[in-house]
């Protein structure tokens, strides 16, 4: 019998179908390799790809089927944003699972478990992007974070991983226990719900309603929500909570630190959007200003940075941590009261999103390529225009789109993102955006100055050349490249999404 107000048991089970074959694929990845004692690379490959395929498939039969959400509770909720995020976490989990063949190859005892852990992080991830409800909330984050923190430190025999692990587990730690105190504080403000659809709604504490809800009323509901906002910078890296990223994006191994970059960074920007349409939190002046300032400082903070940079890979971790900042003023745009720019913003971050998923794990996919121990100085960047040229073009276009230079889909992205902002009355924040991206032109076209503008040095730089890496790179360049030709089909789903 189906309660009043429920969805059928077989709706419920359909909204979590993608994360239960994903569950099952990993359990079998792990007997798999258990009982073949990781002999069989090419069977656990095989078995990545098809979990990833099947929860992908069955989360895009899910399009335009309305909101399904798993039992009366908002745990999960599966619409048109949860299928689009799912789909970008599972091509970047196949990404992944494609440019680190070889480190696998390597790790003779652990193959199974690493792409186990892809896909349970991938779990964790979706959820995070699909829930309201802050206990699941919490629940998806300790799960992605968990499987993350054995990945940074996969490669046991190298003290730089040991220590990306570490560094990674104590910090998050510590932003773990700031997200759990504020939800338990929310619980407490809001009369003893953690749904956060009900929170300001439904408002059922008088200290909720939205035009109450300002610092000098009631601090209890302020301090919580601050906290929960504390937790998501640190895994979006967001300024001042950026400071494990770099160390631990360069002593984790390559394809870990790709799939870290994208990956956390959309479930986590896609929770925020859920918070934010759900209660308007960012509607109010001091939440929106904190957001705008916390733009502001991880933009420039990691542009600046970036400058000093003779690490390709540490490049790109403090990379991330600016286009970070980026994504962020989407979510300032969608806090915005019009309806214009709220639609604007959460479009032109899942725009974003699906931008930074291929040009970043296609940048860090050639550092694996051209690094011989997973990382790449620009002097060693010297002369590869002329010695690998495929490769050094798809990296030429990868820095063009991260920089935001047409005709790639990293330049429609700002501009998308950056009208969202003018669009909201926000023009002083959309001139400064605009100046960190004249800033960080610098950095990656140096890159391309490099690779093309530089005699190649007398030793020839060792090459990663599986099959399946050179696939990912020439693939994320081609998607990059096309997608910023003809963006229409991109912009009419992301379109759908709101």
């Amino acid at each position: 019998m189906t309660l009043p107000g429920t969805q059928p048991p077989f709706i419920q089970v359909i909204a979590v179908l993608p994360y239960i074959e994903l569950l099952v694929f990993g359990i079998l990845i792990l007997l798999v390799s258990a009982l073949s004692r990781g002999r069989n690379l090419r069977l656990v490959q095989l078995l990545t790809f098809a979990g990833l395929a099947s929860a992908a498939y069955s989360s895009l039969s899910l399009w335009g089927q309305g909101r399904l959400q798993f039992d009366q509770s908002h745990m999960v909720v599966m619409d048109n944003t949860s299928v689009y995020v799912l789909t970008l976490l599972c091509i970047g989990g196949l990404l992944t699972a494609l440019t680190a063949t070889n480190f696998v190859t390597r790790q003779e005892k652990l193959r199974g478990e690493f792409y186990a852990l892809i896909l349970f992080c991938i779990i964790g991830m979706g959820v995070l992007a699909s829930t309201l409800d802050l206990i699941v909330l919490f629940l998806a984050v300790e799960l992605l974070s968990i499987g993350l923190y054995v990945l940074a430190g996969f490669d046991r025999e190298k003290l730089f991983s040991n220590e990306a692990a570490l560094k990674y587990f104590i910090l998050g730690s510590f932003s773990s226990a700031f997200l759990l105190l504020g939800i338990a504080l929310l619980f407490g403000a809001s009369n003893g719900t953690t749904d956060i659809a009900q929170m300001l709604s439904a408002q059922p504490s008088p200290y909720l309603s939205l035009e109450s809800f300002t610092v000098n009323t009631w601090p209890l509901s302020t301090v919580g929500w601050s906290l929960v906002l504390v937790g998501m910078a640190f895994k979006m890296a967001l300024v001042p909570f950026h400071v494990w990223t770099p160390d631990v994006y360069q002593g984790a191994p390559t394809p870990v630190t790709a799939f870290m970059s994208v990956g956390v960074k959309a479930a986590a920007l896609t929770a925020l959007l859920r918070i934010m349409v759900a209660t308007d939190l960012f509607a109010i002046e001091k939440w929106s200003t904190m957001l705008a300032t916390l733009a502001i400082l991880t933009m420039t903070v990691g542009n600046v940075i970036a400058i000093a940079q003779n690490s390709l890979k540490r490049m790109l971790a403090y990379s991330s941590i600016a286009h970070a900042g980026y994504l962020v003023l989407g979510v300032v745009a969608g806090g915005d009261p019009g309806m214009v720019s709220k639609y604007m913003g959460y479009q032109a971050i899942l725009f974003y999103l699906a931008a930074y998923t291929f040009m970043n794990l296609g940048a860090f996919a050639f550092v694996i390529y051209a690094g011989a121990d997973g990382d790449l100085s620009l002097d060693r960047c010297k002369g590869l225009g002329f010695r690998h040229p495929i490769p050094a073009a798809a990296m030429a276009i990868f820095m063009l789109s991260l920089a935001g230079i047409p005709p790639t889909m990293g330049f429609l992205a700002k501009i998308y993102l950056f009208q969202s902002v003018v669009a909201a009355g926000d023009t002083g924040l959309a001139v400064i955006a605009v100046l960190n991206s004249v800033v960080a032109v610098y950095y990656y076209l140096r890159v391309v100055v490099m690779m093309y503008m530089h005699e190649s040095p007398e030793e020839k730089t060792v090459t990663d050349k599986s099959r399946g890496l050179l696939l990912a790179v020439c693939g994320c360049a081609l998607v990059t490249l096309l997608l910023g030709i003809f963006p229409a089909a991109v912009i009419k789903i992301v379109q759908m999404c709101s």
